[in-house]
């Protein structure tokens, strides 16, 4: 396979898994942010949404924040 063939392919796969990984956790934030957390002490969500965050920044911008 061409080199330029092979850059658009793993461009493609990488764009695909970019856009799953932001849906996980998305869905994560949502679910996070639903009534079943509202009242548990057990769960810092706000931590973890903060974390998520951070994530969501190195993974697709390459900063911490």
């Amino acid at each position: 396979m061409h080199w330029t063939t092979q850059l658009k392919v793993d461009n493609a796969k990488l764009q695909g898994d970019k856009a799953a990984t932001m849906e996980a956790i998305n869905e994560l934030k949502g679910y996070l942010q639903s009534s079943k957390f509202h009242q548990d002490p057990t769960v810092q969500v706000q931590d973890v949404l903060n974390r998520l965050e951070g994530i969501l920044d190195v993974a697709f911008w390459g900063r911490a924040s």
